[in-house]
């Protein structure tokens, strides 16, 4: 009995390293907005620190100080959302083409399958001729016996 041979196994063997680099990717990409999504979370607990802090003053030069640091920290925070978003788009991209690649291992993988299972049944219909044609030779045999 001969061995199934799957003609496209390259290719969904190329596809699998496809599907795992965009996984890889994507990953890389979720850390990145986390990282970005900590440093802003950083950012807005240093803003209530500083406000909490400022209020509590009641010199004015260390008030006039403190709203300079907080106009600081607005501005960091507009630069890290524009970050955050930044990295969300990323995110999206790479979890689309993570998809996309699934998609591709998974056409090839079902191929896979239902070529096998043809290959299963011609193997069966071959195997049914065989006993076929051996029972017809063994009634032929008694008869003439």
């Amino acid at each position: 009995m001969r061995k199934f041979q799957f003609r496209l196994e390259r290719v969904r063997k190329y596809k699998v390293l496809l599907e795992d680099d965009a996984k890889i990717k994507f990953a890389e990409a979720l850390q990145r907005l986390q990282l970005e999504n900590m440093r802003l979370h950083g950012l807005y607990t240093d803003k209530e620190y500083a406000l909490e802090f400022g209020y509590q003053q009641n010199n004015v030069a260390l008030r006039v100080a403190m709203y300079e640091y907080l106009n600081s920290l607005n501005k960091k925070i507009e630069l890290q959302q524009a970050k955050v978003a930044e990295a969300s788009a990323i995110v999206e991209e790479k979890r689309q083409e993570y998809v996309y690649a699934k998609q591709q291992r998974e056409i090839y993988e079902k191929l896979k399958e239902v070529k096998l299972e043809a290959f299963y049944q011609e193997m069966l219909r071959k195997e049914q001729n065989l006993i076929d044609e051996i029972a017809g030779q063994k009634r032929t045999e008694e008869e003439i016996q």
